[in-house]
């Protein structure tokens, strides 16, 4: 019924333009008239157009801020992976005829023997601890090798 409405308005609205064309009068008030509807159109149409646009950038916002914290580890976990010295890790990889990192692919820089390294449990990669928690508070894959250790964690 909305629809009918508004054609039933627009007809209104028109009508004197159509009648003074019929007679070849000009009607000042309705060009006026004309002129001041589409002008409110066109002003109303661009306010729903920013309206919409706003819902839309604060839905995705709202919705990205929930992936960013569902997405990563908590501290605790991040805290709980095992620890070792580059030292030991080396020590165990030569046991085991493994070919061993030298540096941390996050930052670069060269493991030291004495420098203390995250490890991640199923994939064995190792990184500085102050390297790879940023990584794993926002991820829950290896940044070397993407695998996803969550769901080994839980089964």
């Amino acid at each position: 019924m909305g629809r009918k409405n508004s054609l039933y308005l627009l007809l209104l609205v028109i009508s004197p333009v159509l009648v003074s064309a019929e007679k070849g009068k000009s009607a000042w008030w309705s060009t006026f008239l004309i002129s001041i509807v589409y002008i409110g159109f066109i002003v109303f149409a661009a306010a729903l157009a920013i309206f919409i646009r706003r819902s839309r950038e604060r839905r995705d916002q709202l919705d990205n801020d929930n992936v960013e914290r569902a997405a990563g580890l908590d501290v605790e976990e991040i805290d709980s992976l095992p620890s070792l010295r580059f030292a030991q890790i080396k020590m165990y990889r030569n046991e085991k005829g493994e070919q061993q990192e030298l540096e941390c692919v996050v930052c670069l820089s060269e493991f030291k023997d004495q420098e203390v390294l995250r490890i991640l449990p199923d994939c064995l990669h190792v990184f500085h601890p102050h390297c790879i928690a940023p990584w794993l508070a926002s991820h829950v894959t290896c940044p070397v090798c993407r695998l996803d250790f969550i769901l080994f964690w839980v089964i």
